[in-house]
């Protein structure tokens, strides 16, 4: 994986909640263009000019996917076309910008790789709606309605740290943080449940598009971790020891909780652990157990330093111990992984069902998606709780699971956990990864042994010299 370093100031220039950022276009004086060369463009447009677009920046107030799927694009965010012709976009791989036709061309500039087409439909003032539309294999089509917004340009004599002026700048990238992460889970849930699908589960290639969101999801959610990191003497004045605490141990738990499952959908991955490496530089491929090794050492050490949240969408110590737990079990630490899962407190959860759009007492750690509003990806559950002691006990007195009756006979059956993964509510996290724990996932999907991984995205290869392929894509 190449290092794609972000400057700071960039990144406070975003000051939003959420994924890669958004999109846009637009200014007084503009003329009509009628005609159109890309699919879902309406035949009348207007132009889009350079004067119009260099140097300024747009927030997205509302979208509305026409076709296709993009977990980048969320309220709030920011994109940016910059003088020099780079831009900060919904993707870490639009990085350069162009006019053609009266529409915004973006681009991955070391390639010239073609990302998005951007047509402005209607303007007011300093709002716009435009028509989203992707590229080569990518059929995503989206209607968008953004709000131009001051963009200062790169500063030139002041530090980045003269950025962190108060603590709502620092807790907008913390936010950032959680967007991405959660844009991530969403592409790996994908992956995973055309892999547990026996009609799709030899689907999966290289170029399969939610390999390569999963990807670049995670390893974004990774920079903007390590920058609040790295960065963390420049805004520690800003908050109390106790919030400062707390606040570096949310964004360990989120990079730890990426790594575990980057580790988990790849194997062996690059391993980047600071912001400030030569943006020049390529990630090798680093040894799956060392990171594990690692990651069990950073969730040992912060393990305490959270307490339980109210919100179910911020790391909490409860999420702490289940992250610790699954850990210990993917390292063999069998011993451990019980002793671990015995001290969370379940008496603040239940096991009776809960709805889709209702944080109740049936989660306890959760990520809410990033294409719809009030839907959430429920990560760690008490269901999952419970399962992890099954899994690591082989006794389910107890426990607090469904009752499995095929015979309808009244007589519970002895089922296997997996069967009970399948029986509960909100499981789609952890439930392939338990079955590779297992080893009964080639006997429950039917998955060829080298499928047990996903492939590294073939645009990762084709730019990473450093990089190789899974075996047997």
């Amino acid at each position: 994986m190449k290092k794609r370093k972000l400057t700071f100031w960039s990144i406070l220039l975003i000051m939003i909640t959420a994924l890669p950022l958004v999109v846009a276009c637009g200014d007084d004086g503009t003329e009509l263009a009628g005609g159109s060369d890309r699919k879902g463009d309406p035949s009348t447009t207007i132009l889009i000019t350079n004067e119009m677009i260099s140097g300024t920046a747009w927030t997205l107030e509302s979208f509305n996917i026409e076709r296709g799927s993009n977990s980048n694009i969320q309220n709030g965010k920011t994109i940016v076309f910059k003088n020099d012709g780079t831009c900060e976009g919904f993707h870490s791989m639009e990085t350069a910008w162009r006019i053609n036709s009266g529409r915004i061309e973006t681009f991955y500039q070391p390639t010239n790789e073609p990302m998005y087409v951007y047509t402005l439909l209607s303007q007011n003032g300093d709002n716009v709606t435009i028509r989203m539309n992707g590229t080569l294999d990518d059929d995503l089509q989206a209607t968008l309605t953004l709000t131009k917004t001051l963009y200062e340009g790169t500063p030139s004599s002041t530090t980045e740290e003269s950025y962190y002026t108060n603590k709502e700048q620092v807790l907008s990238i913390r936010n950032t943080c959680y967007a991405y992460c959660a844009g991530f889970e969403e592409a790996q849930l994908k992956l995973e449940e055309i892999r547990t699908n026996s009609s799709t589960v030899h689907d999966i290639t290289p170029s399969t598009s939610d390999v390569k969101k999963a990807w670049e999801a995670g390893y974004t959610t990774i920079r903007y971790t390590n920058i609040l990191l790295d960065h963390k003497d420049s805004f520690g004045s800003l908050f109390s020891t106790q919030e400062l605490n707390e606040l570096l141990t949310e964004i360990r738990f989120i990079r730890a909780f990426v790594y575990y499952n980057l580790t988990m959908t790849w194997g062996d991955v690059p391993w980047i652990r600071t912001a400030s490496g030569d943006v020049d530089t390529y990630a090798p491929r680093h040894n799956k157990n060392t990171i594990l090794e690692w990651l069990y050492g950073e969730m040992t050490e912060i393990l305490s330093d959270l307490t339980s949240q109210e919100d179910k969408l911020r790391a909490s110590h409860d999420a702490e111990i289940m992250l610790k737990a699954e850990l210990e079990m993917a390292l063999g630490n069998t011993n451990s992984a019980i002793t671990t899962l015995s001290e969370l407190d379940t008496s603040p959860y239940v096991a009776t069902r809960a709805t889709a759009t209702s944080l109740g007492q049936f989660f306890i750690w959760a990520l809410a998606q990033s294409t719809q509003t009030n839907l959430y990806y429920p990560v760690y559950t008490l269901m999952h709780h419970q399962l992890y002691l099954y899994e690591t006990t082989g006794k389910k007195e107890n426990l607090m699971l469904p009752v499995i009756d095929t015979n309808l006979d009244g007589v519970p059956d002895d089922a296997p956990v997996e069967a009970y993964w399948l029986k509960s509510e909100y499981l789609d996290y952890g439930y392939w990864t338990a079955l590779k724990r297992m080893g009964k996932a080639q006997t429950v999907t039917g998955c060829y042994d080298y499928e047990l991984l996903m492939p590294i995205p073939a645009n990762e290869l084709a730019l990473n010299p450093s990089m190789t392929q899974n075996p047997g894509y």
